[in-house]
């Protein structure tokens, strides 16, 4: 096993921890099975009916927001239908020792949708038939909670932060404008939101044996822009068709949707969920580039790289100077 950025002794504890509060014989790690960066580190192990769990430990941030974050997707789990959770590892439990944080829930194997996608020994049909399970299973999830509603100077809020923190062009200026007068003029005082996986991309998708399973629910809750999950993950999964395993990741996905095929993707995801949650087309006009304005805006917020501030920015100069009109954009 290779060196790991986290005291023996105190790994030791966390062992013992585990064991009492999951009435385990004993607790055997099998292998370090991913180390993303400094401040998480990943470990597979087995309880007593060898069924394989994921211990995920963070050594640095805030452990407050960790430790809430899982036990809102506990909450989330225990919520949604048995044929639907089955998407999703069970979680069973977190906590934190001497400013160490760990959480264990149930391993998922499978490869990522996103290298699934960019496989060139896939047919471009049965990509698109993966992403559409993904989708038809995203409709079910929601169809699991109430919507709850957030006010609309939530929406007009972030799209004021947006113009605050770039030079923006006389095009984005104007979609600003067309997007805030759109949704004060919306009889609500309230929009509807649905609980959110909160990062739904290619790489958080597991594909095995034809069925998906999605991880990575740090993010999950309510979030701001209404359907992020459909968009980020049609956005992330069309740039995944397209990539091939070396190209750079930072080419813009947006610049995909310049290729009729990836357009025709798009807007028919978009109807057939737009046709199961009544979502008509001017919402989408409203909501797509909010979308796109909330990326750059919460890289800049997270203290994000430039490159990656840059690149989500230049996917807003490239929507708005393209497809910001929407009857243009479905007829292209």
């Amino acid at each position: 096993m290779k060196p790991i950025d986290i005291d023996l002794i105190l790994l030791s504890e966390i062992m013992e921890d585990i064991k009492e509060k999951l009435d385990l014989i004993n607790v055997n790690i099998e292998k370090i099975i991913k180390k993303s960066n400094s401040n998480k580190l990943f470990f597979l192990i087995k309880n007593r009916d060898d069924r394989l769990l994921l211990l995920k430990i963070v050594t640095k941030g805030n452990y407050d927001v960790f430790i809430d974050s899982f036990e809102r997707y506990k909450g989330i789990y225990a919520q949604i239908p048995i044929d639907i959770r089955k998407v999703l590892a069970k979680p069973f439990y977190s906590n934190s020792i001497k400013g160490i944080c760990y959480s264990i829930e149930e391993y998922m194997d499978g490869k990522l949708l996103e290298r699934y996608l960019f496989s060139r020994l896939n047919t471009f049909k049965k990509k698109k038939e993966a992403l559409f399970d993904c989708l038809s299973w995203l409709i079910e999830f929601k169809k699991s909670f109430k919507q709850q509603l957030i006010g609309k100077e939530t929406i007009l809020n972030l799209s004021g932060q947006y113009e605050q923190m770039y030079d923006c062009s006389d095009e984005e200026l104007a979609l600003l404008k067309i997007i805030e007068k759109k949704i004060s003029e919306k009889n609500e005082s309230s929009i509807g939101l649905y609980v959110q996986h909160g990062d739904l991309s290619a790489g958080n998708i597991l594909i095995k044996n034809g069925n998906i399973r999605i991880f990575d629910w740090e993010l999950t809750g309510s979030e701001l822009v209404p359907h992020q999950d459909l968009f980020l993950l049609l956005t992330t999964g069309i740039y995944s068709i397209e990539r091939s395993i070396d190209d750079n990741r930072e080419k813009s996905f947006m610049n995909l949707f310049l290729k009729k095929r990836n357009r025709d993707i798009f807007i028919e995801f978009v109807k057939r969920y737009a046709s199961k949650l009544n979502i008509t087309d001017d919402m989408f006009a409203l909501y797509f580039p909010i979308f796109l304005m909330s990326l750059p805006v919460k890289q800049k917020i997270r203290g994000s790289s430039p490159a990656t501030i840059s690149i989500a920015r230049n996917n807003c100069k490239l929507y708005v100077s393209n497809f910001h009109d929407i009857e243009k954009f479905l007829n292209m």
